[in-house]
């Protein structure tokens, strides 16, 4: 019963992820059908990606709140000292076998 806790949590994420990419897909004027890309190897995926990637035509004159490029340098380096914190934490808890 334990192994079957994995295959849960690979389906709930491979929703989530493709309900999420059918959507913004959506928002660049696109047919989610081309979520069907994913099942050519390799270079369905990069066209995938390169799609999803782009720019809403709508959104090309809106002015967005960027927070990486509005953060001053001390919250820079929290964030990445943050960052670093818990994957030394993560490193340690996978050599702990837990």
């Amino acid at each position: 019963m334990v192994c079957c806790y994995g295959y849960l949590y690979d389906l709930f994420f491979i929703i989530a992820t493709l309900s999420a990419s059918v959507r913004r897909l959506h928002d660049t004027n696109r047919n989610g059908a081309y979520i069907l890309l994913n099942f050519i190897p390799f270079v369905g995926q990069v066209v995938l990606l390169v799609m999803l990637l782009q720019e809403n035509e709508t959104d090309k004159n809106k002015k967005i709140d960027d927070p990486i490029n509005s953060m001053d340098n001390n919250s820079f380096y929290l964030l990445i000292g943050i960052f670093v914190v818990i994957c030394v934490i993560a490193c340690i808890l996978s050599k702990l076998n837990f």
